[in-house]
């Protein structure tokens, strides 16, 4: 019996765990005819969504690694030619974030779906803004959690 309960409680974690948006964004994305054809609006309220109910010096750490990768292509890019094979390669890296970190699987379907959108230098200029955005929303939190006024000017 005891073990039932748990089973059930298991089931309860992982279904509160289903990228339900998550899933739908990648449907989103997965429908455009380029990545880059992401609207900014869109991209933001994307990366707000994905980001809640992250948190913790652990995932934000993943999260910068995700990001310090990327615009260490972005300069490669400007210094060279654009290469599709090493965006792709960047799946890896998330695979391995999102198994280590759980919390970190919508974040890992939605920028997974993004990189198979990457075809041309501005798709990986929109992925970049899109990883940058997710960032700096978790970083910020959702705004109850940081005190009003905090960094604005009056």
């Amino acid at each position: 019996m005891n073990g039932s309960r748990s089973r059930r409680s298991d089931n309860r974690r992982r279904e509160h765990r289903d990228p339900g948006i998550a899933a739908e964004i990648v449907t989103v994305i997965n429908s455009l005819p380029a990545l880059n054809s992401l609207a900014a609006n869109n991209l933001i309220q994307y990366a707000k969504q994905v980001v809640e109910g992250l948190g913790g010096e652990e995932v934000k750490t993943q999260l910068y690694r995700v990001l310090s990768t990327l615009k260490r292509l972005e300069r490669d890019f400007e210094r060279g030619s654009f290469n599709r094979e090493k965006v792709v390669l960047l799946k890896p890296g998330l695979v391995w974030a999102a198994y280590k970190h759980k919390k970190l699987r919508q974040v890992h379907s939605v920028v997974d779906a993004a990189i198979d959108k990457v075809t041309t230098i501005e798709d990986f200029q929109k992925l970049v803004k899109l990883v940058e955005a997710i960032v700096a929303y978790n970083a910020y939190g959702k705004p109850s959690d940081s005190e009003q006024g905090e960094g604005e000017s009056a």
